[in-house]
């Protein structure tokens, strides 16, 4: 990405991987905080926004906690690290075996802008099977714990980015996008559903869209109600019926508070 350009026009299909060699899946997220209007007079971001973004992402569930993900034996340590900066943007990615990379079966990757107005940030958690055999699979009880864990990221790095460029104590959301993501296998393939669980047709979709809306706030169970919201829509869309009562039992992950 060029400078001055700090936010994708196409953010479902920003490069955090090569699409010739993408994930089994992936998921995605958006999410926008705006920032007070004297904001726009320092739209760059400092060495204390990005160590504050390095910081809160690590201190995340993403890549290290979320699906208990962590190979065995691997102590979590800080695992973001910056691939690429400029003034008004900054890249980071981290992996879930920071030990031996190649074995990873989850790669977070991270895009941050500021736009002036308001800070944006786009968050990708792509799994795939180390091995090259079965393809990794999202279960309802995983998709919405994966969401739970991007949008957790989401929120409360954004605050602590604004938090170090001292911009003032006055932000609130904006709209908030997601997306599962499937370059190797339709989207029905890459979710592994209960038997109970049917598919009326299988629309062949390697992209799903969940709604674009804005949190009700930034709790847990703000964020929880959005992700149940996105997952009832993105199924429904999907010709998949039968899923309500799983989706309504299934918890905060125990990672949330931690």
């Amino acid at each position: 990405m060029s400078p001055g350009i700090t936010e994708p026009s196409d953010p479902y299909r920003y490069a955090f991987w090569e699409e010739s060699d993408g994930p089994d899946f992936a998921l995605r997220v958006a999410v926008r905080l705006y920032l007070p209007r004297r904001a726009a007079q320092r739209p760059w971001l400092t060495t204390a926004a990005q160590e504050a973004l390095l910081t809160a992402l690590d201190e995340s569930a993403l890549p290290l906690r979320v699906w208990a993900s962590s190979a065995s034996g691997v102590p979590e340590r800080p695992a973001w690290k910056i691939e690429n900066a400029r003034s008004s943007w900054v890249r980071a990615r981290a992996v879930n075996n920071p030990v031996e990379p190649h074995l990873s079966n989850l790669t977070a990757s991270a895009y941050l802008g500021h736009l002036g107005g308001h800070l944006y940030l786009l968050l990708d958690l792509a799994a795939r099977n180390p091995t090259g055999h079965d393809k990794a699979k999202v279960g309802i009880e995983s998709l919405h714990e994966g969401l739970i864990a991007l949008l957790t990221a989401g929120t409360v790095t954004l605050q602590a980015v604004a938090d170090a460029l001292d911009v003032g104590d006055v932000t609130r959301l904006g709209i908030t996008q997601g997306w599962l993501l499937s370059p190797s296998q339709r989207l029905t393939e890459a979710l592994d559903l209960p038997d109970h669980v049917r598919r009326h047709t299988d629309p062949g979709n390697h992209a799903g869209f969940f709604s674009p809306l804005i949190p009700g706030g930034r709790s847990p169970e703000d964020l929880d109600d959005l992700a149940k919201v996105w997952i009832t829509t993105f199924l429904l869309d999907e010709s998949v019926a039968g899923f309500e009562d799983d989706l309504l039992k299934a918890p905060l992950p125990r990672w949330v508070g931690a």
